[in-house]
């Protein structure tokens, strides 16, 4: 693990301070959680952000929307089930 220094607002560090209190953690422990929290909210964005580029993509493709007709015109019914058998996530 490296070490960094941060320069950081007296109200920010009051803060952080304040709730790693709260939670019984340190503040460098708190500080990394809100930073890996941060890091994978951006990484879910960025992500969010690459998919909406695809569906995009794929609503201007003919050839996706050729598939799409040809799979929609499928019988997609699924069977019934009777008093709960065969629901496979309850266990018996």
């Amino acid at each position: 693990m490296s070490a960094i220094a941060l320069h950081l607002p007296d109200a920010l560090i009051e803060e952080s301070m304040l709730l790693a209190k709260k939670l019984k953690i340190s503040r460098s422990e708190f500080i990394r959680l809100a930073l890996k929290d941060e890091i994978d909210k951006v990484k879910r964005q960025f992500a969010e952000a690459e998919m909406l580029k695809a569906f995009q993509a794929m609503a201007k493709s003919s050839e996706y929307l050729t598939q799409t007709k040809a799979l929609d015109s499928l019988d997609s019914s699924l069977p019934v089930e009777i008093a709960g058998e065969g629901i496979w996530w309850k266990k018996p």
